[in-house]
């Protein structure tokens, strides 16, 4: 037996492969009909790789700017004006890319003017939260003036990786 295999029990005798994860999981590497480690690894990063690879970074980077959104203001940073649109501008811009990467990894047969609108509204319910956040926030202000750089960043994240991927699908098409 190579290896070391993991047998799962229900009761005193061991589920067939075929069982394991909800029959997703069919042939085993190991060859002998245990499911080993590896053939575990491998299904979880079949199934949950692009998860990480897409959702991650978005949960992960609204997590960072609901963070930041939520302390008062740093001193540190350039005092200019509209400093702080441009600061919302910015940051949405990079949230939109990772809306539409997320969005755009997804196979349920949406149109590429789908995937745009849908990170846009969803960059926008983002925004609006940080906003509403900022209500309750003794020491920061809400502002829709704040709320339309958010979605005028995400837009124009969103329409440079469009716009590129339509150009390289045109190049590829010569």
């Amino acid at each position: 037996m190579p290896g070391i295999s993991i047998l799962i029990f229900s009761g005193k005798r061991p589920l067939n492969e075929n069982y394991v994860l909800r029959g997703r999981l069919r042939d085993t590497k190991a060859g002998h009909g245990m499911i080993t480690g590896t053939d575990i690894a491998a299904h979880m990063n079949k199934r949950y790789g692009s998860f990480v690879k897409y959702w991650l970074p978005v949960l992960g980077y609204g997590l960072i700017l609901f963070y930041l959104a939520s302390k008062p203001g740093p001193d540190y940073l350039p005092k200019f004006h509209y400093a702080d649109k441009a600061f919302h501008f910015g940051a949405f811009i990079i949230l939109g890319i990772l809306f539409f990467r997320a969005f755009g990894s997804l196979n349920h047969g949406m149109t590429p003017w789908g995937v745009v609108v849908l990170s846009l509204v969803s960059s926008a319910i983002f925004g609006a939260c940080i906003e509403v956040n900022q209500l309750f926030l003794p020491y920061r202000q809400a502002e829709v003036w704040d709320l339309a750089a958010d979605i005028l960043g995400s837009f124009f994240g969103i329409m440079a990786v469009f716009v590129t991927r339509l150009t390289k699908r045109g190049a590829g098409a010569d």
